[in-house]
């Protein structure tokens, strides 16, 4: 599903990019930060499976990846499992009628569309949720059999009661 390269190049942008949300005191602190000293700052917020869940401080002109990159998506799948988890983004936004959904999207997608360009706007909420997808199971040779001869010797038992 995830390239490792995909995952490296998100840890190479979380420590290059302007982020100041380290422990104050060993407490997290209150708001993590995202903004050039200077620039026009907005307030958004991240739930769901990131990093750094919470409150953001973040420039008027930032996009949905740049934030991504920063609050680190903790979004893991491993070879052999027999489930699979497949992230999706989702943004919330205030319009007129109160608060609506206004991005849906894999992780996976988002990696490999133009859609993270999505620029975030004042109160808007992101969420990084974990959807667990069960493989489905492939039946054996040795499955088969079993069945068939499962059933025949119900049919055959079937046929003795009957016949006697």
């Amino acid at each position: 599903m995830f390239q490792g390269s995909t995952i490296v190049l998100l840890a190479v942008l979380a420590a290059l990019l302007p982020v100041s949300a380290q422990d104050v005191g060993g407490q997290r602190p209150m708001e993590n930060v995202y903004v050039r000293p200077g620039q026009p700052a907005q307030i958004v917020y991240v739930a769901g499976a990131v990093a750094l869940p919470g409150r953001w401080r973040v420039e008027q002109s930032v996009q949905l990846w740049d934030l991504l990159a920063v609050a680190n998506p903790s979004v893991v799948t491993t070879e052999g499992s027999q489930t699979l988890e497949d992230a999706r983004v989702l943004v919330y936004r205030v319009n007129n009628q109160g608060r609506s959904l206004v991005f849906d999207e894999s992780m996976e997608s988002l990696l490999t569309s133009g859609s993270a360009s999505l620029r975030l706007e004042e109160g808007d909420i992101v969420v990084v949720n974990l959807i667990e997808i069960t493989e489905s199971t492939s039946v054996g040779f040795r499955e088969i059999v079993s069945i068939v001869s499962s059933v025949a010797g119900l049919a055959i038992t079937f046929y003795a009661l009957l016949t006697r």
